[in-house]
């Protein structure tokens, strides 16, 4: 593995206060931080600072020359690629209120939906039902609708990967349309090895 150090580019004022203070202290000390955050993605950064804003000592651990994770822009050849998902979806009022602290002016409110391109046609997400049967192809609907109707009743929180949940809740030809493949892209694991705890 790359050694891995603090990155603080990119954050607020703020944000680079709390990952600078706890590493000036630590630096200070000479002893190890109470927290040691690998990772400084979404997750990684929301952590360190919920960490730090407790008195903690953190140590913020990046391999890669920049913050953000999956939820990173980047050029190549004069064109910008994003490397994963920026969208977050507001459903927490306390996670997205964590978000904006965070990010600042950086954070944009979009009304307009997502969209996965599919068989040449575009579905809303998260899905609806109106957009499933405007969008995907007839073979494809009446199987995942027939799967969703002869399914098993979801195992109640035992299955044993993310493979088995998205299965269990979707049926088979939804679940891989929609959720594996991608997952599996994302993550970079095949998702019979993902925890259901990603969904």
């Amino acid at each position: 593995m790359d050694a891995a150090v603090p990155h603080r580019e990119g954050l607020d004022a703020d944000a680079r206060a709390d990952v600078d203070a706890p590493t000036a202290r630590t630096e200070r000390s000479r002893r190890a931080p109470d927290v040691t955050v690998l990772g400084g993605g979404v997750a990684g950064l929301v952590v360190a600072r919920c960490a730090s804003r407790r008195g903690l000592s953190v140590s913020l651990l990046e391999r890669a020359p920049h913050l953000g994770g999956n939820a990173t822009t980047f050029e190549h050849m004069g064109h910008l690629f994003d490397s994963g998902a920026h969208r977050l979806h507001a459903k927490d009022p306390e996670v997205t209120r964590t978000y904006r602290e965070l990010l600042g002016d950086d954070v944009h409110e979009v009304t307009a939906p997502s969209r996965i391109h599919v068989g040449g046609r575009h579905v809303d997400f998260p899905l609806r039902p109106a957009s499933l049967v405007r969008q995907l192809p007839l073979r494809t609907l009446v199987r995942g609708a027939f799967e969703l109707a002869t399914r098993r009743a979801p195992g109640g929180g035992d299955e044993g990967s993310f493979a088995e949940l998205a299965t269990s809740r979707y049926g088979p030809t939804l679940a891989r349309t929609f959720l594996l493949d991608y997952s599996r892209k994302l993550w970079g694991l095949p998702c019979d090895r993902l925890s259901p705890r990603v969904a």
